[in-house]
């Protein structure tokens, strides 16, 4: 199950202490030694966890940590190494880390694994078209009996639960002919969006989209059909409930998504 939230997982992995730094007897140095996990840490993105990091032969020198490549997700405060991947960060990392007690370093390499879930995002299957006169009939769409005038636009509704952004796509032919597949028109927006003129009348959480989509280039006094794709900032296309899209996530049907474009 994913993680909807950043939750901090305080985990004390290689506990810290020290031990004397000299031989007993020997008047030498103990050699500086900073150990981490040979296996690497999976941590899920979204997840947040803190690691308490080891170097033995410290004696009474204060030790530090310090790393040039830390990712951007994280941190590290005196011993305390903490991770907090966001979704971007999917992958696998080597830090090198340096500790340092005195004239003494040590270094050794901590091996990150970042895991991702993806939901795909749902196609709500709710379009509502507009024109220059404004708001047409919500379902004009479904039952194929839609005349729009000038410029219209389509609405679509779109809900990613992982609160990515979205890509919607439309390809918008004449009526009779095929769909190539290829997109004519389309917007990348985040969910969340709400149009506040009402074009889509209701208000949205963080993780909806009413996306409208302009199609401009349009000739007046010809029928057109269209098909729809969604697709998240993942690649994963969109569902519908009850609907089977093509093999490349493509949404249609002939009877109904299509409309008369008058002047």
């Amino acid at each position: 199950m994913k993680n909807s939230s950043a939750a901090l997982v305080a985990i004390a992995a290689f506990a810290g202490c020290g031990s004397p730094s000299q031989n007993a007897g020997s008047g030498q140095e103990t050699q500086l030694k900073l150990l981490v996990s040979d296996t690497p840490i999976v941590l899920q993105a979204g997840q947040s966890l803190a690691l308490q990091l080891l170097v033995i032969g410290t004696g009474s020198d204060q030790v530090s940590i310090s790393s040039p490549d830390l990712p951007p997700f994280a941190t590290l405060h005196g011993t305390l190494l903490t991770l907090s991947p966001g979704r971007q960060y999917e992958g696998d990392y080597e830090l090198t880390l340096i500790a340092e007690a005195g004239e003494r370093t040590a270094t050794a390499a901590l091996h990150v694994n970042v895991t991702r879930y993806n939901t795909p995002p749902e196609f709500e299957g709710r379009m509502l078209l507009s024109d220059a006169n404004g708001l047409a009939d919500s379902f004009c769409a479904v039952v194929g009996n839609c005349t729009l005038h000038g410029v219209a636009s389509i609405f679509l509704h779109v809900k990613d639960a992982d609160g990515d952004i979205v890509t919607a796509e439309l390809e918008v032919v004449p009526a009779g002919q095929a769909f190539s597949g290829k997109p004519t028109h389309g917007v990348t927006a985040p969910v969340g969006v709400d149009h506040n003129d009402g074009s889509c009348y209701s208000a949205y959480d963080a993780f909806h989209a009413c996306i409208q989509i302009s199609l401009p280039d349009l000739v007046t006094g010809h029928e057109y059909v269209f098909a729809v794709r969604m697709r998240d900032a993942l690649g994963a296309t969109a569902t519908q409930a009850g609907s089977v899209p093509t093999a490349d996530g493509w949404y249609s049907d002939r009877r109904g998504y299509r409309f008369l474009l008058a002047p």
